[in-house]
């Protein structure tokens, strides 16, 4: 089944045991544009704390209770690594979250589906995402889907459009 993204967009997440809070936005990579990770807004529990999550530890959408599982439990979120997801999401705090959780990193060659957002590669023999090196290891290449709803499309021949909203396949 195919969602939208904007009617993901305050859904519940659900941890292993208990409630982590609602999607607040989702991060795409600028190369692939594959989208990576959902911003959690956890509430009161942790402060009104945002995290990001992988999409590598969701579970599934279930259409009945509008909320998004995750396999991931409550300790572990609270615990996570500080991100200020109000600034670009650079490179070493993808590697720092993804060590700390233990998620295969996207940028080495990892792939694998999830829920047709595919975080990775469509396929085994796909070869490794590589955004431009630019020497940096703070460079950014991910962006946040709210930010870039509204911007115009130009084809070679000239504009043909704007990003109204991005489309994900559950299957």
């Amino acid at each position: 089944m195919q969602h939208r993204i904007s009617t993901m967009i305050g859904k519940a997440i659900r941890a292993t045991d208990g409630d982590l809070g609602k999607v607040k936005e989702f991060y795409f990579d600028d190369a692939t544009w594959t989208i990576r990770y959902m911003i959690a807004e956890t509430g009161n529990w942790l402060l009104g704390r945002k995290v990001l999550i992988s999409l590598v530890a969701l579970k599934n959408i279930d259409p009945e209770s509008s909320a998004l599982s995750v396999n991931l439990s409550c300790a572990q979120v609270r615990n996570s690594p500080d991100i200020d997801t109000e600034r670009p999401v650079y490179r070493q705090h993808e590697e720092e979250i993804h060590k700390y959780y233990e998620w295969p990193m996207y940028w080495q060659g990892g792939f694998g589906g999830t829920l047709g957002i595919t975080p990775y590669p469509l396929f085994e023999n796909s070869p490794p995402v590589n955004p431009p090196d630019s020497g940096r290891h703070d460079d950014h290449h991910l962006r946040s889907t709210r930010h870039v709803t509204g911007y115009h499309i130009h084809a070679t021949d000239g504009e043909i459009g704007h990003v109204v909203d991005y489309i994900v396949d559950d299957e």
